[in-house]
């Protein structure tokens, strides 16, 4: 059975971003195991992953033994740095995959970095929407996989738990903040937003 080790360690944005490509690679690797290594609140849309078979949580600041005991005997065939972070790649080294698979520009930042990674996708993420950015990766390490349509299948439970923190009104929750400055939107264009949504804005 291929062994397959997922790494996305960054907010709770970046993974459900990982999303589609994990539906995809699942899609194209029916029968591997695929495992996942989130890190802390992230870690709470375990129940949402498509496509994978364990999930483990990175908790900041505690040892984390027995996630890295499984990392270490994990015999893993395949890796995927989807994150590119000095701890994401000591995971990578950690697994003992037969290949590791990262970002040029990730693996370009030191020298360690660059011979640890045997493959190194040269997408860019300025150029490309981050699904396909993400995508991209899967192609770098040989993995012909179609692009699949997917949607969160929500748990009845988790439902309900929205459902109590949530006001009793219709309400939308827009949050126009970005990491980068090329990808802000123009201020007038989520007022139009608002505009259409026919809601009170207010500001949090």
């Amino acid at each position: 059975m291929e062994r397959i080790l997922v790494l996305q360690l960054k907010r709770i944005g970046d993974l459900i971003l990982t999303f589609p490509t994990l539906a995809a690679l699942r899609a194209a690797r029916p029968d591997a195991q695929v495992t996942l290594v989130a890190a802390g609140a992230a870690g709470g849309l375990a129940e949402l992953v498509p496509g994978v078979d364990r999930v483990l949580i990175y908790r900041k600041g505690k040892l984390n033994t027995g996630l890295w005991k499984t990392l270490l005997t994990g015999r893993y065939d395949l890796c995927l740095d989807f994150g590119g972070s000095d701890r994401s790649a000591l995971m990578a080294r950690v697994c003992g995959a037969r290949r590791r698979a990262t970002y040029a520009k990730l693996a370009a930042k030191s020298r360690w970095r660059r011979r640890l990674f045997d493959v190194q996708s040269e997408a860019s993420v300025r150029a490309l929407h981050t699904v396909d950015y993400h995508h991209a990766l899967l192609a770098a390490a040989g993995i012909e996989a179609e692009p699949v349509s997917w949607s969160p299948d929500i748990p009845a439970a988790a439902a309900v738990r929205a459902a109590a923190l949530c006001p009793s009104e219709p309400f939308a929750l827009i949050h126009p903040g970005t990491a980068r400055e090329e990808k802000y939107w123009p201020a007038e264009r989520w007022a139009e937003v608002v505009d259409a949504l026919g809601v009170t804005c207010r500001w949090c």
